[in-house]
């Protein structure tokens, strides 16, 4: 059961590296 909300940490955590990424590209425009 563990590693199964190991792998959600993961999904979440690209997730939010995607939208910090997306912010700052919009940032550096």
């Amino acid at each position: 059961h563990s590693h199964n909300t190991k792998r959600l940490d993961v999904e979440g955590t690209k997730q939010l590296l995607l939208k910090l990424n997306m912010i700052k590209s919009d940032l550096n425009k």
